[in-house]
């Protein structure tokens, strides 16, 4: 039995598919159009698009969460590159419009050696989407 895919963690939709591309498998989100990692295996890409849900769910208040980024309202594009870890959108400018978002798991060992660009746009860290009631 197939792993069923999670909705996006972008947007909230259940409008997610694993498709093939160029011999690769890739999931997307056809509402916002988040793209997750390509993979060789339609269940590793299924995996893959699974796990972009890893931030920890945190619960706010106003004594220790106030300022987190995971608690501002909104996310906007920005050329300057992540200062925290997290889940972070990222496009790239082709001259002529934006590219479609990727989502990229910016981990400690990464923030402060990735090079600012025009070119490249981050947004996030990607907050934690809320779980489904049953």
């Amino acid at each position: 039995m197939p792993e069923e895919l999670k909705p996006c963690p972008a947007c909230g939709a259940d409008t997610i598919e694993a498709y093939s591309i160029k011999g690769t498998y890739q999931a997307a989100c056809w509402n916002c159009h988040m793209r997750g990692p390509r993979k060789v295996e339609k269940s590793a890409a299924i995996a893959a698009w699974n796990s972009l849900h890893i931030t920890p769910h945190i619960t706010p208040n106003d004594v220790d969460c106030k300022g987190c980024p995971e608690r501002r309202p909104g996310i906007v594009w920005s050329c300057e590159p992540p200062s925290v870890p997290g889940l972070y959108f990222q496009r790239w400018n082709w001259g002529d419009h934006w590219g479609e978002p990727d989502v990229l798991d910016v981990g400690l060992s990464s923030i402060g050696r990735i090079i600012k660009s025009a070119d490249r746009q981050w947004a996030g860290p990607i907050p934690m989407p809320q779980e489904h009631a049953k």
